[in-house]
């Protein structure tokens, strides 16, 4: 990335080349898949139950599950609860997540062990750092995107400045300006707004279609921040791996 940096943006001058092929999701993980990938492990029971369960999302306990554990429901209350963006999970789940991929989903709990990442890594210390692995291993079928992976998907045009002159936008949106926030069909993402009881947390992904990354990217701007493998963080401490992207109700 060449172009100025606002105050208050992270400086990612230099950053975004990806000299490889890569695949990346056109949506965030959706409610459905989360779901899927959490009941799996819920029902086991113990301290299973509320295994990677979100802050919020478009699921509720299933009243018609009697145990072990927790089970989940989308919720009927909620149009296309199914799209529902997942708030509120760590970066040390979605690694799991990564890894239950790679496993082909299998149910047994060595599934989120080990694969995109090595799960016996994720120690914390006194002072609050870590000793998480750092980059997922070389034979990994999905992983959490590099913070180049994520800045190219969402901001490299290879069309920037006419047919084969690429060159990065500012925001995600293919613009130099920011995304205007609103509801869909008003807005450009669905940040700047509230909606009572939480509902700008709500709106699926996919609702603003027509507003995507150069390579197709929804909902980069709003919704649910988006997890990287970056871990640098001001005055180089570590305590969480870095998310890119506002969130709903935020900034653009």
């Amino acid at each position: 990335y060449g172009g100025p940096i606002p105050p208050g943006y992270l400086n990612v001058q230099g950053r975004g080349r990806v000299d490889y092929e890569y695949r990346i999701g056109r949506y965030e993980v959706t409610t459905a898949q989360w779901m899927e990938f959490v009941n799996t492990y819920s029902v086991l029971g113990g301290s299973w139950t509320f295994f990677a369960e979100p802050q919020h999302w478009g699921a509720v306990p299933d009243p018609s599950y009697t145990g072990p554990g927790e089970r989940h429901m989308l919720n009927p209350s909620l149009p296309n609860a199914a799209m529902s963006p997942v708030y509120g999970i760590s970066w040390r789940e979605s690694a799991m997540f990564a890894n239950w991929l790679h496993n082909g989903k299998a149910s047994g709990t060595w599934a989120i062990e080990n694969g995109a990442y090595d799960t016996s890594t994720f120690t914390t210390n006194a002072n609050g750092t870590f000793n998480d692995q750092l980059t997922h291993n070389p034979g990994a079928k999905y992983w959490i995107p590099t913070f180049d992976e994520h800045l190219k998907a969402a901001h490299y045009d290879p069309n920037r400045y006419g047919p084969g002159q690429g060159g990065y936008w500012m925001f995600s949106h293919r613009s130099d300006e920011a995304p205007i926030g609103g509801p869909p069909g008003v807005g450009q993402a669905n940040t700047g707004f509230f909606r009572p009881n939480f509902g700008h947390l709500d709106i699926p992904l996919g609702s603003y279609p027509d507003i995507q990354s150069p390579w197709g990217l929804l909902d980069t701007a709003g919704m649910a921040k988006e997890h990287t493998e970056f871990w640098g963080l001001p005055e180089g401490r570590y305590v969480e791996r870095g998310a890119r992207g506002s969130t709903a109700g935020g900034g653009p």
